[in-house]
């Protein structure tokens, strides 16, 4: 199995604090979006929906540090009650590569603490050489109180 993971060195974008190396996949291959800049919180998750990748900020915005959510499940952020329909939801992306999410979405995300924090979110499959989704990146940014 092609394994993807975080690494140090290597700057996913121009001035970013964010450093990925994916395996097998080309630098070419990752592009990035206009709303990087409003989203620092960065991660990534495999076919399998496990984290193969996260960010400081996404430490920050979710309490767990890298150590803690690599590997994991996705479900480590989502809460409970939405776990089930997220799961079917990921499975359908990864394998049709058809979302049912606006560009930008508003979501919950569950916070180590337990707390539920609202999130702004953008996802864009990573592919292989044969444009099979092989992860999918995700970055976001807390939502501000005053647009809940």
């Amino acid at each position: 199995m092609q394994r993807i993971r975080a690494a140090q060195g290597v700057p996913a974008a121009p001035d970013s604090d964010v450093h990925w190396t994916f395996v097998p996949h080309q630098p070419t291959d990752i592009l990035w979006m206009p709303e990087f800049e409003l989203m620092p919180a960065t991660l990534v998750v495999d076919k399998t929906g496990r984290i193969c990748g996260w960010s400081r900020d996404a430490e920050a915005l979710l309490g767990y540090a890298e150590a803690e959510a690599l590997e994991q499940s996705i479900v480590l952020i989502i809460p409970p009650h939405l776990r089930e329909r997220h799961n079917a939801r990921f499975g359908r992306y990864v394998q049709t590569g058809v979302s049912h999410l606006p560009e930008v979405a508003i979501s919950p995300a569950m916070h180590k603490t337990g707390t539920i924090v609202k999130v702004q979110i953008s996802l864009r499959p990573v592919y292989d050489e044969s444009r099979k989704i092989v992860a999918v990146e995700a970055m976001m940014s807390a939502l501000p109180a005053s647009a809940e």
